[in-house]
């Protein structure tokens, strides 16, 4: 039968969970032990209701209000279920649902792995009201200006269910798979990027299974596998793996700092981040595509790799794999300030290096990349984003092969208060719009079986860029050996500029007001020739 653990409709503190710790206001707690919970023939469901603090959990650790639960709290949580694996927060504050160690206002070491079975009805993430998250891995909310030190080693996370779907709710009603939460300082991982790696994958092969994440509607909502979150300093050392056997994979922006990611970081979260981030979607049908869109808030971004915003660290040896199978891949920011939507190690104004390949290989059906009306929202496979002043280096070789399928870069449309217009590019490779200094190297390498389109747009920077390179960046472009290679194998590329102020379209190193060195090779093949329309603007 089904396992069904609900909090209380009413009153304070009426929770319900299993695992050591509850209600601990200001106490230091060591909790140990191995949790295991089976349904093994029906749906485990955690089902946070009204009540005030009514949270529901599966791990150690619960609720610290007023003044944070402190300790150790180890060992294994391991759940299965024979149907479905549900979270469900409720609608009053802190009624989080959680499977893991930790929740509101806990900190202090966490181990143990989290592994979850979830069974052909998938597992569910949807966040409530006000800080009502929920969360599969450890960590959890911590009040602003006190934020929680979490010491997170030996907890890899497995995720095996039908299907993915995860949903952000009301303010800071988060929907995670991943350590850490909002408001966290500390660490995750150690020694290697495998002691707290997340895994997941799913089995159903339908249109409706798949693996979708979107951020809800209220501000910090945000949708995200990988380990980190909103705001702190907060060392993530670990991989990041996920398999959709079919339906596709979605991720999708909303409202303000409500983003989707598949990687760690998450929004300023400061700190060193590191682990290879792979995503794979197979079937091989039109519905087994991968799509990412930003939304129409500010940081509603929607990103594949490490991601973070306005601070200080570093993201190295972080290699981004992507492939797809069949279905395609839409990449298509969104209307809402820097809600944009990427492949690579992303971030606004970041000071520090990244380092890491970025190889994109789409076996079936085309690539789409737009920008549409946001302001600084862009799209774009390479590390980078939107500069503002950043300083760091950048690196890798960067690769994306469409082998039976088209190629269409677009720039985005101007903006109705022209103060906003700007920041609308479409480009593979590093580098974004923004001042951004640094040395930018690795070989940009597109190679497509049909016709390239690179078309720029009538917005504010709304070039097409096939290169290193974007708006007002400096620094050194390139290395000796490094190569821009453009293939069309069937067909032929053809390149316009745009309406649009800084709406050009190009394959090297630069750009425009890039001051630097440019080195490297650029080499056009295709077989129907080259069509170049600078007559539009």
């Amino acid at each position: 039968g089904d396992i069904t653990i609900r909090s209380g409709n009413a009153g304070t503190f009426n929770y319900a969970k299993v695992g050591h710790g509850g209600y601990g206001n200001g106490s230091t707690q060591i909790n140990t032990g191995t949790i295991n919970v089976e349904a093994t023939a029906g749906a485990v469901e955690l089902n946070s209701r009204n009540g005030s603090s009514a949270f529901t959990q599966i791990g150690h650790g619960g609720l610290g209000k007023g003044g944070f639960m402190k300790g150790e709290f180890r060992d294994a949580v391991v759940v299965t279920a024979g149907t479905q694996v549900k979270l469900g927060a409720g609608n009053n504050q802190d009624t989080f649902a959680m499977i893991g160690h930790g929740g509101t206002n806990v900190r202090g070491i966490f181990t143990g792995a989290v592994d979850v079975n979830a069974g052909a009805g998938g597992l569910i993430l949807t966040g409530g009201s006000t800080r009502a998250f929920a969360q599969v891995g450890h960590g959890g909310y911590n009040e602003a200006g006190a934020l929680g030190v979490y010491t997170i080693t030996a907890a890899p996370i497995t995720i095996d269910a039908g299907l993915i779907d995860l949903k952000g709710g009301g303010t800071s009603a988060y929907a995670q798979i991943g350590h850490g939460g909002a408001y966290v300082n500390g660490s995750s991982g150690t020694g290697s990027a495998v002691d707290s790696a997340i895994l997941v994958k799913t089995s159903g092969t339908a249109a409706t299974d798949g693996i979708r994440l979107k951020g809800g509607t209220g501000a910090d909502s945000y949708a995200m596998i990988g380990s980190g979150g909103r705001e702190g300093s907060f060392d993530v050392l670990g991989n990041v793996t996920v398999t959709s056997a079919g339906g596709g994979i979605s991720l999708e922006g909303t409202t303000t700092n409500a983003f989707s990611l598949i990687g760690n970081g998450g929004h300023v979260v400061a700190g060193a981040l590191s682990g290879t981030t792979a995503v794979t979607s197979n079937g091989g049908g039109s519905a087994d595509g991968i799509s990412l869109k930003g939304g129409f808030g500010t940081y509603s971004y929607a990103n594949i790799g490490h991601a973070t915003n306005n601070v200080t660290g570093s993201m190295l040896n972080s290699d981004t794999i992507v492939k797809i199978l069949g279905g395609g891949l839409s990449i298509t920011a969104g209307s809402g300030t820097l809600a944009g939507a990427s492949i690579g190690l992303q971030s606004r104004a970041f000071f520090g290096d990244r380092s890491g390949k970025i190889d994109v290989d789409v076996l079936a059906g085309d690539v789409t990349m737009t920008s549409v009306s946001g302001t600084a929202s862009f799209a774009q496979i390479g590390h980078g984003g939107w500069g503002q002043s950043g300083i760091g280096n950048m690196s890798g070789e960067v690769t994306l092969t469409v082998d039976n399928g088209t190629l269409t870069m677009l720039g985005g449309e101007s903006s109705a208060v022209p103060a906003n217009d700007y920041g609308k590019y479409a480009m593979i490779g590093h580098g974004g719009g923004a001042a951004h200094s640094g040395t930018t190297t690795g070989s940009v390498i597109v190679d497509v079986n049909n016709a390239i389109s690179m078309a720029g747009g009538n917005g504010g920077d709304s070039f097409t860029l096939i290169g290193h390179g974007g708006r007002n960046r400096s620094g050194t472009f390139g290395a000796v050996g490094d190569k821009v290679e453009v293939i069309s194998r069937t067909a032929g590329l053809s390149m316009s500029n745009g309406n649009g102020s800084q709406a050009f379209s190009m394959i090297g190193m630069g750009g425009s007001s890039a001051t630097g060195s440019k080195t490297g090779d650029v080499i056009v093949s295709t077989v129907s020739g080259v069509s170049m329309n600078g007559t539009v603007g």
